[in-house]
């Protein structure tokens, strides 16, 4: 049965829960994510392409500014996907840790080299996979 989940229930709750996509911003509506981008580039950027279509009407003023909005948030793709490989490979560690000491517990892994190898083997199969 729908709706009764464990979604926010306070004005608070729900007011933070509004903002979740704004953590990397690539499925939020708001065209500047605040702390990340700059309300002035943004305008800068929308006013340049806009004014690059010369829209003539109110339909070709909505699709060019609709074009600026998603094209900026397109812009957001290599940053996101910068910060989520600097995540995973930030994790590698922590995820073999206790591969790693039980290898060293039974006399698998004997020396750093090892560990090291163990690591980018990991971090290799971690970002091109097959």
């Amino acid at each position: 049965m729908r709706g009764q989940g464990g979604g926010p229930k306070t004005d608070k709750g729900k007011a933070a829960s509004s903002r979740n996509a704004l953590k990397h911003g690539l499925r939020s509506d708001a065209p500047v994510i605040p702390e990340m981008e700059s309300f002035d580039d943004w305008e800068r950027f929308r006013s340049g392409l806009v004014a690059s279509f010369g829209p003539e009407g109110s339909f070709e003023s909505f699709l060019s500014e609709r074009i600026a909005l998603l094209a900026w948030r397109l812009k957001r793709v290599p940053r996101f996907e910068t910060e989520i490989a600097a995540h995973s490979l930030d994790d590698i560690p922590d995820d073999l840790a206790p591969t790693i000491r039980y290898g060293v517990a039974i006399g698998r892994i004997k020396d750093d080299a090892q560990k090291l190898e163990m690591v980018a083997k990991a971090a290799t199969r971690r970002m091109l996979p097959a």
